[in-house]
């Protein structure tokens, strides 16, 4: 059987960030509530303002750690992440895209995107014992 393109493009996609971890947390849903408690600690926004259509930098940089965290780090796919925060999956695209950007250039959103990955140490996805971020 001949394999079809989308399952050669799958072997060459590099496979979401995978951390041994120390944390046994019970399931999916505590961990995205975690994650974003550490988020409206760390960029210093609420739960709403997170999920709403304002386009205000604070809460775009907020958004776009929390979906990189739950894409790279625990593996969640972009249509979980995009029904969380109530975007269309394409959102989620462009929102890691630009993540990568700062990463290079934006010292303010470096720094807060580093201490966030910090406070979310030991948490980890429903039933996956190697999605634990360390």
């Amino acid at each position: 059987m001949k394999k079809s393109f989308i399952d050669e493009v799958r072997k060459l996609r590099p496979a979401p960030q995978v951390y041994a971890g120390l944390s046994s947390l019970g399931n999916k849903f505590t961990s995205e509530a975690q994650i974003l408690k550490r988020v409206t600690e760390v960029f210093n926004v609420t739960e709403e303002e997170i999920k709403s259509p304002y386009r205000k930098h604070k809460y775009v940089q907020a958004r776009t750690a929390y979906s990189v965290i739950l894409r790279r780090d625990l593996g969640y796919k972009m249509r979980e992440i995009a029904e969380l925060l109530e975007r269309d999956h394409s959102s989620i695209v462009c929102s890691i895209g630009r993540h990568d950007d700062w990463m290079r250039f934006y010292k303010i959103y470096i720094d807060l995107y580093e201490l966030l990955t910090t406070r979310c140490v030991g948490i980890k996805r429903l039933n996956d014992e190697n999605s634990t971020m360390v």
